[in-house]
């Protein structure tokens, strides 16, 4: 009961204190949606992400989300997992991205592991769903994602229209594991 009197008391502030942007995408998923995180994330060097590259262009194994217990309505809030130092991915950077998707059931979606390559797209283009453009920061609200950098990103079906990614069913909610594992920083506008 406290920490849910806590969450709903800090709630409008956050809102309120997001200047610049869409505020419904600056809520961290860990306070909207009640995901216990533990301590601060550690850091992923890009140096760390080149060294660790397979053949196939994947790094490590595939991840598990988090899974969230509350509601989400019309938002794309993220959580940092692992912080990344790397190049910034904004609007215009052709970004290479690793993910795997998963349906609010935790049943998985779709995955670059299970696809065996990662996703190359442009920020900003309408290349992939808009939620996840938002949750990466590449559309100019929220903090862009550095190179190194994992996010979790739990996206309402509002924001989840626009291509997919792979086998995602229309109208879902979807929650995204990714990771930044390159931007060309020449493309990035």
């Amino acid at each position: 009961m406290r920490k849910s009197f806590l969450i709903i008391a800090i709630l409008p502030a956050l809102l309120l204190s997001s200047c610049g942007g869409d505020a419904s995408s600056r809520v961290r998923v860990s306070e909207l949606l009640e995901i216990p995180v533990s301590g601060q994330p550690r850091l992923r060097h890009e140096e760390e992400i080149r060294v660790q590259e397979k053949s196939n262009g994947l790094v490590g194994s595939e991840p598990r989300p988090i899974m969230p217990v509350g509601v989400l309505e019309g938002r794309v809030v993220e959580e940092i997992l692992i912080s990344g130092i790397g190049n910034s991915a904004t609007a215009g950077c052709r970004a290479t991205i690793q993910y795997a998707a998963f349906s609010r059931a935790g049943k998985r979606l779709a995955s670059s592991w299970e696809e065996g390559r990662p996703l190359t797209f442009t920020l900003g283009r309408g290349e992939v769903t808009e939620g996840l453009e938002r949750g990466m920061g590449g559309l100019g609200i929220g903090e862009p994602m550095e190179v190194g950098e994992r996010r979790e990103i739990v996206i309402s079906p509002h924001f989840a229209k626009g291509e997919s990614l792979g086998r995602i069913p229309e109208n879902s909610s979807l929650i995204l594991v990714v990771d930044l594992l390159r931007v060309q920083v020449q493309t990035c506008v």
